[in-house]
């Protein structure tokens, strides 16, 4: 009875709550839906920011290639340059490049004293530049260069003496050069007439400037072994029957001396104790009156001697030494009317070069030629070596005999410089 009134309760509870059907039939009934779960909402995604757009990259400017750096070298003019002459204001100085230089360069003017220039700097003349310095003082020049294996650039450091101009054309009168402070300095041709001496004392410098001293008078040019006269760039001329010129202890360096001017140079020469160096022609010495001496002297590069003497004249050329000599000679004769035996001597000399130059020279076609050489130094003791260098008929039919050169020294004379 009690389990029948608790279905009927438990029936009426489930219709109540729509678990059955209202008609009371016997479906099954529904099983509970489980209530799901409500979705979290989703939170609103935050904007991105928009990308800021990429400056372009700028090209890379190609490097320029880097210049090389042009070597440079400093050092005075001596150092890079043959220099024939002083380095004074107003003198023309001539420079050369030495072996090791290229010869292809220009000079440029770095700096110069106060109101000084520098007059043709870039002139040449015979393959040397010639530089012309106007105020004395301390210059600087660049010698730049180029060459297949780079270019090459000089610093040169110049100290220009003062120098003490000589305008005279014609002397009246006696003149003293003796101030050696200064370099005396020829601004045009100088003649000597008779009756009149240029002295030139120890210790001083004259620059020629490639101007001409003409002696008619006399030249007396008198150094002192440790105080000797140096005569730059000069040409000095005997004219017309010029009286003497006399030079001992001196450096003479360029120019000329007694130069051929073709005509007769007659006059009397007295040269010794000096270095005569780069002469830009050979001495020609027509007829010397009186005594010509030419002693203990050294020649370098310079041109040879040539001479004709007759019973007026006397010649003694002895204890020299030739270097280098630039003519096809050093002593050469073309005509002796002096008799047995000759008055010109030529004796105790040395002779030094390797060119294959001859030494003496009879020239052809001149009937009255002779030449004797004994007791000279040849730079060999072979008596067949020595021949080879001795131009006569064992060269050329067309001369007039034999040159004389026995008996020969063996070694150099030592009177003679070294």
């Amino acid at each position: 009875m009690k389990k029948t009134i608790a279905f009927i309760l438990l029936s009426s509870l489930l219709t109540g709550c729509g678990g059955g059907s209202s008609d009371n039939s016997n479906s099954t009934p529904t099983t509970p839906t489980t209530p799901t779960t409500p979705t979290t909402p989703t939170t609103p995604t935050t904007p991105t920011t928009p990308t800021t757009p990429t400056t372009p990259t700028t090209p890379t400017t190609p490097t320029t290639p880097t210049t090389p750096t042009t070597p440079v070298i400093e050092g005075n003019l001596e150092q890079f340059f043959q220099v024939t002459g002083g380095i004074a204001e107003q003198v023309k100085v001539y420079v050369k490049p030495l072996p090791n230089i290229p010869t292809n360069g220009y000079f440029e003017l770095i700096s110069s004293p106060v109101n000084g220039t520098v007059q043709n700097l870039n002139t040449y003349y015979n393959g040397e530049h010639y530089i012309i310095f106007d105020k004395a003082g301390a210059y600087k020049l660049k010698y730049k260069t180029s060459s297949s294996t780079g270019n090459q650039e000089y610093i040169i450091n110049v100290m220009v003496a003062a120098s003490s101009i000589i305008t005279d054309k014609i002397m009246t009168k006696d003149l003293i050069l003796d101030d050696q402070s200064k370099h005396y300095v020829l601004m045009n041709d100088l003649s000597i007439p008779t009756g009149t001496t240029l002295y030139i004392k120890e210790g001083v410098v004259l620059e020629g400037n490639g101007n001409a001293i003409n002696v008619e008078g006399l030249l007396n040019a008198q150094g002192v072994n440790t105080d000797k006269v140096t005569i730059n760039n000069a040409n000095i001329t005997p004219i017309n029957k010029g009286y003497h010129i006399s030079i001992d202890q001196a450096n003479i360096n360029g120019g000329t001396l007694y130069a051929p001017r073709g005509n007769a140079i007659y006059g009397r020469l007295t040269l010794q104790n000096s270095t005569i160096r780069d002469l830009k022609e050979y001495m020609y010495l027509w007829y010397p009156q009186g005594e010509t001496k030419i002693v203990k002297n050294k020649f370098i590069n310079s041109g040879g001697i040539s001479f004709g003497i007759d019973p007026q004249g006397k010649l003694i050329i002895v204890n020299n030494k030739f270097e280098n000599w630039t003519t096809n000679y050093a002593i050469e004769n073309w005509a002796d009317y002096t008799g047995t035996p000759s008055q010109a001597k030529i004796e105790l000399n040395t002779f030094s070069d390797n060119s294959g130059k001859y030494i003496a020279k009879l020239p052809d076609g001149y009937d009255s030629a002779r030449l004797a050489m004994p007791n000279n130094y040849w730079g060999t003791t072979d008596a067949n070596e020595i021949r080879k260098r001795l131009y006569d008929r064992n060269q050329s039919l067309k001369t007039n005999g034999y040159i004389v050169f026995e008996p020969f020294l063996n070694a150099p004379d030592t009177n003679t410089p070294q």
